[in-house]
């Protein structure tokens, strides 16, 4: 077997097919995959073909024959593990691995679920009639490889195609994730398609980016018991937030992970839908509540939260009605979650969120204005590893200090300092002094630092 080839992107983009299509009813090469490649302790016999006086083909097996020497070690059959083999294909270039499938039946069939458990993008330069074609020299045993589908933005299904991908997109029976980029144009434009996906009821994981009203309309018809959704509203789809709630709330039995973002799911007087399965949740939203989100999904484990560009900057003052707010409702009524694995976000939302139980992990974006909020939410969630983000012109290292001390449990540490576009120059010995003074203080026993610059601005 050839050597693998440089590694390759996992979201390859299939553009064609090539001479990779192959009949069914196509003969397999000579040999079984099992007799080649399987381990095997049979003894090999070493023999040569050496011609006798009178011409006839024999066996040799004198023990000086030169030949029977020379053949030693050769016919011993391979010992390569089927598993270790699919590992190799997956590093292989296409090229390469388009010749490696020409070899033998099994390497064939385990070449076609290589190329389509890839994602598989449908864009504007994507060969649709080369991959429809490709799809039915082969149909139910290719069909079954396909699992991962994203279309992109501007995709428009080729003269004669709509009906075949039709049936592709709804009879695949283990497509599992669907990525659908301007949801709405998409829907509204092709709705062949979008009724094809809809009565697909294998996905488990879907993503609508810039969805309105075609995309809840759409989560209306799905037929599908959806295990991870991520669904990005627009803006103009304001009146949609009740239904956003009710059309989600579907999927209750069986989502884990959610995003959800601009869809106001959280407000209060929708907070009557629970999600008793989620445990991981990424929310951006204009206004976040611990209440709704501990009454909304009681098993969550993992948190980030961001407030969304179009929010209206919120004073000091009412960020600490908020966070006096959430604390009290967590300490008189004794709710809220024990115990998170992950709690990230930018340190606004987290300081109003104010959890008040232990966090595996905490991440922030840290400013000289936000770093003593941050310091609160740590002493309130006393993690155990810290990931640390900031840049050089919004935050000095010395001010990591309070941060900290602030929690007094951790032991991984985790920095990233971002040094692009610096307005003055950086002595970089100084910078790692002053680093080494303020991490040697604390109990930290892993440290991993990560250092962006430009080389024009270190010294």
């Amino acid at each position: 077997m050839m050597s693998p080839a440089r590694a390759a992107s996992s979201d390859v983009k299939v553009q064609s097919f090539g001479n990779t299509q192959r009949s069914s009813n196509s003969t397999p090469a000579k040999g079984s995959f099992e007799s080649l490649y399987a381990p095997s302790t049979a003894r090999v016999r070493q023999t040569c073909t050496c011609k006798s006086s009178d011409g006839s083909s024999r066996h040799c097996t004198k023990e000086g024959c030169p030949r029977r020497r020379n053949l030693a070690g050769f016919r011993t059959p391979m010992a390569l593990n089927y598993d270790i083999l699919l590992v190799l294909m997956d590093h292989l270039e296409r090229k390469t691995l388009l010749s490696l499938m020409q070899t033998s039946r099994m390497l064939y069939d385990a070449g076609i679920h290589q190329i389509l458990s890839k994602p598989v993008t449908l864009g504007r330069r994507f060969k649709l009639r080369s991959f429809c074609s490709f799809m039915l020299v082969d149909y139910p045993s290719r069909l079954r490889h396909l699992r991962n589908v994203s279309i992109e933005k501007g995709f428009r299904p080729e003269c004669g195609c709509l009906d075949t991908l039709c049936t592709l997109l709804s009879d695949a029976p283990h497509l599992e994730t669907l990525e659908i980029a301007r949801c709405d144009q998409f829907l509204q434009c092709n709705p062949e398609l979008a009724d094809a996906i809809a009565s697909n009821p294998n996905i488990k994981s879907l993503r609508l980016d810039m969805a309105g009203d075609e995309g809840l309309a759409f989560l209306r018809r799905a037929r599908c018991s959806l295990t991870s959704a991520a669904v990005l509203l627009t803006p103009p789809c304001l009146t949609g937030f009740p239904d956003m709630a009710l059309e989600m709330s579907k999927f209750n039995s069986t989502l884990k992970d959610l995003s959800i973002q601009h869809s106001g799911i959280l407000a209060t007087k929708i907070s009557s839908y629970r999600y008793p399965l989620v445990t991981s949740l990424t929310v951006e939203e204009s206004d976040v509540r611990l209440p709704a989100l501990a009454h909304m999904f009681p098993a969550l484990r993992e948190l980030t939260v961001y407030s969304f560009a179009y929010n209206i900057a919120q004073s000091d003052e009412e960020v600490e009605a908020i966070r006096k707010e959430s604390k009290a409702w967590q300490v008189e009524a004794g709710m809220g979650w024990h115990h998170l694995d992950k709690l990230e976000g930018d340190v606004t939302s987290l300081y109003g969120l104010a959890p008040i139980c232990k966090v595996d992990l905490v991440s922030g974006m840290l400013t000289s204005r936000n770093i003593t909020r941050f310091a609160e939410v740590c002493r309130d969630t006393r993690p155990s590893t810290l990931k640390l983000y900031f840049h050089m012109d919004k935050c000095s290292v010395g001010e990591l200090k309070d941060v900290l001390h602030a929690s007094p449990d951790f032991r991984s540490l985790s920095i990233t300092v971002d040094a692009i576009g610096l307005t003055q120059d950086l002595d970089f010995t100084k910078f790692f002094n002053d680093l080494r003074s303020v991490v040697g203080t604390t109990p930290v026993n892993t440290l991993y630092f990560r250092f962006t610059w430009h080389s024009g601005r270190i010294r």
